[in-house]
């Protein structure tokens, strides 16, 4: 992909495409890992009937509690 992002810009820019490129490539990665963070909380909201706060918390790494355990690994297949 960096190749075609060169090739199709004037040799003098080449830099440019190489960030840019670079950029949105970067982005986008953070966009898709935040929609998926949301599916998955959403997932565990909605189908092992969690709070949202305690889903937020479960997203981003922290402890399932023990009594919601088998809820959030129902949910998440």
């Amino acid at each position: 992909m960096y190749g075609l992002a060169i090739e199709v810009a004037p040799r003098e820019k080449a830099g440019v495409a190489t960030g840019m490129f670079s950029t949105v490539r970067v982005a986008s990665e953070g966009i898709v890992l935040a929609l998926v963070s949301a599916t998955y909380a959403w997932f565990i909201t909605t189908l092992a009937n969690v709070p949202e706060d305690m889903a937020s918390v479960i997203v981003t790494g922290g402890a399932v509690p023990a009594e919601l355990r088998f809820a959030v690994i129902d949910a998440c297949q």
